[in-house]
């Protein structure tokens, strides 16, 4: 082999070790910055026991999450395990793949006080940032399919004011097959 061809050799599988490395260390770098900067990113406490990321297969998986309430007295919405299964090869022609998402018993926790809700902090949009509807009317739509969502075991704890108490326990959701037709 000549002299010039080892050393491509040696620089691409160099590259391609490093790229292995950055991957495989970057399911715990981002698991530790989700937990670290919780309070900036969605201004809630959020925990995980594990992160996994596939990053050649697109699957994640998230064991033991927990995002607590603005007060953190309790627990807001908790999975045992989100699973999702993402067809890569269709992201370059614009069309989102859901192959799975499988949530096991997932816990939600609702209060309302009058029209505010417990997540409203959730839903308000920062005022200074500002949408150009020609540019993302211009933009080319992206198309969503999602195959196999599966919900197991959930259960919902809603609170009014006027109302009592509503609990919902151990309720399961099956959809095979829900997408985008408009083209």
């Amino acid at each position: 082999m000549k002299r010039w061809q080892k050393w491509t050799l040696g620089v691409v599988s160099t590259f391609v070790l490093l790229l292995i490395a950055i991957l495989s260390l970057a399911s715990g770098l981002i698991h530790r910055y989700i937990e670290k900067h919780d309070l900036e990113l969605v201004g809630r406490e959020i925990t995980m026991q594990d992160l996994n990321i596939g990053w050649l297969t697109g699957q994640v998986e998230v064991i033991g999450f927990d995002m607590r309430e603005q007060d953190t007295s309790q627990s807001f919405i908790a999975f045992d395990r989100p699973f999702l299964d993402l067809h890569l090869w269709g992201l370059p022609r614009k069309f989102i793949h859901f192959k799975s998402l499988e949530v096991e018993s997932p816990s939600f926790h609702i209060v309302q006080h009058g029209t505010a809700f417990n997540f409203d902090d959730l839903l308000e949009s920062d005022s200074t940032q500002t949408v150009n509807t020609d540019t993302a009317a211009s933009k080319a739509k992206w198309n969503v399919a999602l195959e196999n969502y599966r919900l197991s075991r959930g259960a919902i704890n809603y609170q009014n004011d006027l109302r009592p108490d509503l609990h919902i326990d151990s309720f399961n959701i099956h959809i095979p097959l829900a997408g985008d037709t408009s083209s």
